[in-house]
């Protein structure tokens, strides 16, 4: 009879995920089989980007949805709260992890280390040859590093380090954007130079954080 019971729990617990559009609080598959539980610690920004709002709050909002949406881990809300480093969170010494995200299979670390608009005429090797209809284009380059560890046994393991790089041809042919009026998170910003490099820059790093965890969960 209790088996029953709790075969029956088990199935009203799965059976409220699936009905769930948002089903990045629920720690298992529809087989049954658990997600990896996972914290996205918030980016650090090493740049002197001067932006009017912070790219970390981003960046991190950007990754951790694209990671949600996928809907391939599990990011517990009791862990993913209090996720400021004390320790470098970048250094060889990983034992401090161990303690700092109990409960966790894995922890996410990400530092932007490079964010910078490049005319497009300076990159040129003849100035003159760049049109005036893109004398106002520019490049935007973007690194982020990227840790990836895996805290499930005694000793914390990284499965993933990597610099992350890419660059954004951003065409303003009449005038540049000024990204002090329109500004993160308002209506038009996604529209923008920026906004779309940003969100295909986030893109790419969410598929990277999912591919090495899910490759590394079967290790």
């Amino acid at each position: 009879m209790l088996r029953y019971l709790f075969t029956l729990s088990l199935a009203f617990f799965l059976a409220g995920c699936n009905s769930n559009k948002s089903c990045t609080t629920c720690r298992y598959f529809d087989d049954g089989s658990a997600k990896p539980t996972v914290v996205l610690v918030p980016m650090l920004d090493s740049t002197s980007y001067d932006a009017p709002w912070s790219l970390s709050e981003e960046f991190s909002s950007q990754i951790k949805t694209a990671l949600e949406t996928n809907d391939a881990l599990y990011f517990p809300l009791d862990l993913n709260l209090n996720t400021n480093c004390k320790e470098n969170p970048f250094g060889q010494d990983l034992r401090w992890m161990k303690n700092s995200f109990k409960g966790a299979d894995f922890v996410v670390f990400m530092e932007l280390v490079e964010h910078e608009d490049v005319p497009l005429i300076k990159t040129v090797k003849d100035p003159k040859a760049v049109s005036e209809f893109r004398r106002n284009a520019s490049n935007l380059n973007m690194a982020m590093r990227v840790r990836i560890v895996d805290v499930r046994k005694a000793e914390p393991a990284i499965v993933l380090q990597e610099m992350l790089k890419d660059s954004y041809y951003t065409a303003n042919t009449i005038e540049k954007t000024d990204y002090n009026q329109i500004t993160w998170g308002s209506e038009h910003y996604k529209n923008t130079p920026m906004g779309i490099a940003h969100s295909e820059f986030a893109k790419m790093i969410e598929e990277r954080i999912n591919d090495y965890i899910q490759l590394a969960k079967t290790r």
